[in-house]
């Protein structure tokens, strides 16, 4: 609502003796007669009242409450398409029968897609005679998480009033009735000279929130692989 409303003794010209016409602090726009200016009051040897200012209305609205829904709770894993890593099975029948007349346990010839690996924990260095080597990791952990929302203060909020201005106290003798808004800066209106002053009004005619920019949410952290396996394979796998 508008806070300052300035009763001037010319019409709007400039230059007037100025008598404050202010509704209470906190004021929601009800009929309120805190001033009061009789018919005919002179300032400076003329009526007092010939025009008002009255301020435009500010709008005050509470800072915006960033919120957002979390992640459906899941166990990390990689996938193909994540992190460039392959995901792989190793597969085993044990013990493997031993060959005859060598030392040694026969396997079985392996066919696309699968390939002959030794397999050893750690990261450890592949045995001559099983050249392809790949390192795979058992666990993955994810420190991953989201950065805190937050939101700019509100902006683009419009709204429009309607303000009166009554000769009695009970708001019924009409001397004004005019729209202004916050894009106004302000403006003086003529009143009939010397006319008695006593209440005021307002009422919100239209309002538009505004918006806030929101801002953060971004990914921080790292995926870490751990759990290391070696495979050392006869052939590269697929």
């Amino acid at each position: 609502m508008p806070t300052t409303w300035t009763v001037t003794s010319d019409s709007c010209a400039g230059g007037g003796v100025n008598t404050s016409f202010d509704p209470p602090a906190s004021w929601e726009g009800g009929c309120t007669a805190t001033n009061f200016i009789p018919v005919g009051l002179q300032c400076g040897g003329v009526p007092c009242v010939g025009g008002i200012h009255i301020s435009a209305p500010t709008i005050e609205e509470p800072p915006c409450t960033p919120h957002g829904s979390d992640p459906p709770p899941g166990t990390a894993h990689l996938v193909p398409e994540g992190f460039g890593a392959p995901f792989a099975r190793a597969c085993a029948r044990a013990p493997w029968p031993a060959c005859e007349g060598e030392d040694g346990v026969c396997l079985p010839l392996s066919g696309a897609p699968f390939a002959m690996c030794l397999m050893h924990e750690g990261d450890e260095p592949c045995p001559e005679g099983w050249p392809a080597k790949r390192l795979l990791y058992g666990q993955v952990d994810d420190q991953r998480q989201c950065e805190a929302c937050s939101c700019d203060p509100p902006t683009g909020a419009m709204c429009s009033v309607k303000v009166h201005v009554y000769s009695d106290v009970a708001c019924t003798t009409e001397r004004l009735a005019v729209d202004i808004s916050p894009e106004m800066g302000g403006d003086c209106y003529p009143l009939m000279s010397g006319v008695a002053l006593a209440g005021i009004a307002a009422e919100v005619l239209a309002y538009q929130p505004g918006t806030c920019e929101p801002h953060g949410s971004e990914p921080v952290g790292e995926v870490f692989l751990a759990g290391a396996t070696t495979f050392c394979c006869r052939e590269p796998m697929i």
